[in-house]
């Protein structure tokens, strides 16, 4: 509510009010409804153009009951214009107040559009790092599947190590049998020589002293066996050597091929041929 009248433009001067609210000076308002436009019972607000009843009724010859609603249009109002400085000070420190609440709010503004720029900027980053980590993963999964198969690939190899270690002991083993075996043949060779040469001696001196025993007898004399008789006639043969048997290796089995087979002639053909011949 404004502190001075609206028709002489100064503070209130004994201040009255009509029904629409307005407040004007007792003369001003008097000196306005007396004008001579204002011929009849009601005027209009200078302001708003509301009209209102310039006549108050008597209220002696009504009865009480109506009294209440007989209410006069123009009202005296009592304002009190002491504490306005006072009001002038708080208007003045609230709109300070109002005016930098406005700046914090340009201020919070530009921080949230700062923080907003901030906040898509992250959420860019972080759908990069999640592709990235989605492509680890299916390398991480891809690594995991070799280092599986080149585990198996390593148990596989070490079986295979072990077969060739067990194969490699009994060849090992029978390397040994073989050579000592052989040692053995090759030591009792000259032994074998000497057999053979001593049998060789006793056959010769055998045959000597039948040659003798025959030409002392005469030819009176016959010996149980005729065959003896002619040893000397025959060639003296040394005995077989006795030679080391080895393990032959396993030869592979024979390859027949067939031959093909010859075109059988006709009877046509036989018969020409014989009436060639």
């Amino acid at each position: 509510m404004s502190s001075q009248c609206s028709i002489c433009l100064s503070n209130y001067k004994d201040p009255v009010c009509i029904p629409c609210g307005h407040i004007y000076c007792t003369r001003c308002l008097s000196d306005y409804v007396n004008n001579p436009a204002n011929e009849g019972m009601t005027c209009a607000c200078p302001t708003c153009r509301t009209e209102f009843n310039l006549v108050t009724p008597d209220v002696t010859y009504l009865p009480k009951k109506f009294h209440p609603f007989v209410v006069p249009s123009v009202r005296r109002v009592y304002l009190d214009t002491g504490n306005t400085a006072a009001l002038q000070k708080k208007l003045t420190k609230a709109q300070a107040r109002i005016q930098k609440l406005e700046q914090d709010q340009e201020t919070l503004l530009a921080q949230c559009e700062h923080k907003l720029q901030l906040m898509q900027v992250h959420r860019e980053g972080e759908r990069e790092l999640r592709v990235e980590n989605d492509e680890l993963k299916e390398e991480m999964d891809e690594l995991s599947t070799r280092l599986t198969e080149m585990e198996e690939r390593l148990a596989e190899a070490e079986e295979g190590k072990n077969a060739l270690r067990v194969k490699y002991s009994a060849l090992k083993v029978r390397h040994a049998d073989l050579q000592s075996r052989y040692a053995g043949e090759k030591s009792s060779e000259p032994q074998r020589r000497g057999c053979n040469t001593n049998q060789s001696a006793n056959t010769s001196v055998l045959l000597a002293d039948f040659s003798r025993g025959k030409s002392q007898a005469g030819p009176s004399n016959h010996y149980p066996d005729e065959s003896l008789m002619d040893m000397n006639n025959r060639p003296m043969r040394p005995l077989p050597r006795v030679r080391c048997t080895r393990a032959r290796s396993a030869s592979p089995p024979p390859n027949f091929t067939e031959r093909p087979k010859r075109a059988r002639m006709s009877e046509g053909t036989n018969l020409r041929l014989r009436n060639v011949s």
